[in-house]
């Protein structure tokens, strides 16, 4: 459906111009504002209506003024809303470049997955300046190939963070572990289970800086559940310079071996 064309509409005098939408031509549908569209428009009518009726008893000046603060309301919220759409429309081509890119595709994982293990949006997720590069650029040529680059700081932090805890509570066949080395893993059940470790202590760190929650119990678990992904990295080694989840053998239990 094409867009409607820019609307003026002269109010004691002076033009008000009313912007159908920012992004002709773009993603962004405009059926799914058809209904906001109508809306605008009605009310504009209904304030010309009653503008040449004020005019008619001559009083213009005293019926005019509400009318423009009205119609300025309504263009700055029509605005606004545009501009949020355009904003998610970007976040979602960023992450659907970088997912499509050889180089980026595990780090456009690790952005999507930990967002979506931590019930959170993309957009804390995400560097608004490498998401600039990455619109003006999107063949990557010119861009560095860091995974630190394309997230944000709260991120790095919290993916650094959990890297220290694997390198210090497994430092014995995981000192040595990059985040590189997680983020990239080709095992897909040690890389799934990172992104769940850092979305755990996300949403922890999320949680305690606001006191959500008071009750010891409710802090137990918090902390239960980032103990318990933590856990899974027990059984990952080094196979071959990559990240491997060594299946562990199952000790039977005692009533098992003795008929117990």
């Amino acid at each position: 459906m094409a867009a409607p064309d820019i609307k003026q509409f002269v109010v004691n005098n002076k033009t008000l111009t009313y912007p159908n939408s920012k992004v002709s031509g773009a993603d962004v549908s405009i059926e799914r504002e058809q209904a906001n569209v109508k809306n605008i428009e009605a009310q504009a009518e209904l304030h010309i209506a009653q503008a040449e009726a004020a005019r008619a008893n001559g009083t213009s000046e005293i019926a005019n003024a509400p009318l423009v603060r009205d119609l300025l309301r309504i263009v700055r919220e029509r605005e606004k809303q545009e501009e949020n759409e355009i904003e998610d429309l970007d976040e979602t081509r960023y992450l659907d470049i970088l997912r499509s890119n050889a180089s980026t595709k595990k780090i456009g994982e690790l952005i999507s997955f930990v967002a979506s293990f931590a019930s959170d949006d993309p957009h804390d997720l995400i560097s608004s300046s490498a998401k600039t590069n990455v619109r003006l650029d999107p063949s990557m040529a010119n861009i560095p190939n860091d995974w630190a680059f394309f997230v944000s700081d709260r991120l790095e932090a919290h993916v650094l963070e959990v890297v220290s805890i694997i390198n210090t509570t497994f430092y014995k066949h995981l000192g040595e572990a990059s985040a590189q080395h997680f983020i990239e893993c080709p095992d897909n059940a040690v890389r799934i289970r990172f992104h769940r470790a850092v979305a755990a202590l996300y949403r922890g760190s999320a949680v305690f800086s606001i006191h959500r929650y008071s009750t010891t119990k409710a802090i137990d678990t918090l902390q239960s559940n980032i103990a318990r992904q933590l856990r899974f990295f027990s059984c990952v080694q080094f196979v071959d310079g990559s990240l491997k989840a060594i299946p562990f053998k199952v000790l039977p239990l005692p009533r098992n071996l003795y008929g117990i």
